[in-house]
């Protein structure tokens, strides 16, 4: 998944500059979408599919207002990050093989 996630990223500063990133990482951070995707998570033991996490990062202010297929995948993806770093390396409710497999499948929306 960090492979998927850094050359997303990479991608995303070469089109967008560095702090376009960290203000969509900010935002993506912040957001109650996110809270709202975490709680989920743990009230369920539940891993998010692509579609949760592109589902709701779309709710985001911030990127529903840049209509930008670029912005909606690396939100996805850095929600998976987020989730990844708070939930799942507690919980265990996602191996390497599925984190890799749902970031591959967020990052193949953004051709």
């Amino acid at each position: 998944m960090e492979y998927i996630y850094n050359r997303n990223k990479e991608k995303y500063i070469r089109l967008h500059g560095d702090d376009k990133f960290y203000k969509l990482y900010q935002k993506v951070n912040e957001a109650k979408a996110t809270a709202t995707l975490i709680g989920y998570s743990v009230s369920y033991r539940l891993a998010p599919n692509p579609a949760d996490l592109i589902g709701s990062a779309n709710t985001i202010p911030y990127v529903m207002t840049r209509f930008n297929i670029g912005t909606s995948v690396m939100a996805a993806l850095i929600q998976l990050k987020i989730w990844n770093e708070k939930i799942n390396q507690y919980h265990q409710l996602a191996d390497d093989y599925r984190l890799n497999e749902i970031a591959e499948k967020i990052a193949a929306r953004w051709i």
